[in-house]
């Protein structure tokens, strides 16, 4: 089992119960996940982990993690994608 699927089952709701250092403590772990997946080219479960985070709605990080997330999809070669998130990520940034 990957560690998106374990923390899939983490709902939006149940993050924002959190205790606010829990959660950063969530997302640090996350992130130093995916940054793993990535170095090891297992871009899918990079995006299901970076999904996981994003659906957390924590705003301050969402325009990077989304722009991260099109760099993954750049790496795939999937240049549609790419662009869908380098787009959403500029998006919450001009917010």
């Amino acid at each position: 089992m990957s560690f998106a699927q374990i923390t899939c089952n983490v709902t939006p709701a149940a993050l924002f119960l959190a205790d606010v250092c829990d959660l950063w403590s969530l997302i640090v772990v996350c992130v130093a996940v995916v940054v793993q997946y990535e170095a090891n080219k297992m871009y899918s479960e990079a995006l299901r982990t970076y999904d996981v985070i994003v659906s957390g709605r924590i705003y301050v990080v969402n325009g990077k993690l989304q722009a991260n997330m099109g760099n993954v999809y750049f790496d795939m070669g999937n240049y549609e994608k790419a662009v869908k998130y380098y787009k959403m990520s500029l998006d919450k940034v001009q917010r």
